[in-house]
């Protein structure tokens, strides 16, 4: 089948078109934000430099600046004492767990508990049946939250 030319949208070629009216020189450069010079007689078009993403949307800025000033709050106005381990924590500064994940809840204050770093780590980086204190967080667990519990004890099961 023979393809038929046709004029690129950006530097008036006729060519074959590759992608969104551009040739394969316009469509190329587009990926990697350059300018492609068009022939004598034809206007430069520019194209738009592609804007890098943000790391972070400012709702989760804004989010994290609030989530700061609470731990903060929380850490004067507590006791230090770790979820996991039941033990007192003596660093200069608590690690903050989520209890309910950081979407949904992630600026509620009573699913954010205080752990020692390395009860923190334990719990996210090993497997969940070969925790040393999973009975003990389990019971502070169902204190806290019944439907938190029913989850851990789900993932106990699998």
């Amino acid at each position: 089948m023979k393809q038929k030319l046709k004029e690129c949208v950006d530097c008036g070629r006729t060519t074959l078109i590759w992608s969104k009216g551009r040739c394969k020189a316009c469509s190329n450069a587009s990926q990697l934000s350059v300018k492609v010079v068009s022939p004598p007689g034809r206007d430069n078009i520019p194209l738009k430099a592609k804007k890098p993403m943000k790391k972070k949307s400012d709702k989760r800025v804004e989010q994290e600046k609030k989530y700061k000033e609470i731990c903060d709050r929380m850490d004067t106005n507590h006791k230090w004492v770790c979820f996991f381990c039941g033990g007192e924590i003596k660093a200069k500064k608590p690690d903050h767990h989520h209890l309910d994940g950081r979407e949904e809840h992630y600026l509620t204050p009573g699913l954010i508990v205080f752990s020692h770093r390395k009860c923190h780590s334990m719990y996210h980086d090993t497997s969940f049946k070969k925790l040393p204190w999973r009975y003990a967080y389990l019971q502070r667990l169902r204190l806290k939250d019944e439907q938190l519990y029913q989850r851990e004890l789900f993932k106990l099961d699998k």
